[in-house]
């Protein structure tokens, strides 16, 4: 029987955050900096 492998950093993040802020979050990460 394979060992599981570990799921990826990025996985366990998200699972912990969960909800509604995930989708937030991921935007921010993703649009890069914001100046003001």
């Amino acid at each position: 029987m394979p060992e599981k492998m570990s799921p990826c950093p990025v996985e366990t993040t998200m699972n912990l955050i969960g909800g509604r802020w995930k989708v937030l979050l991921l935007r921010e990460l993703f649009e890069g900096k914001r100046r003001f």
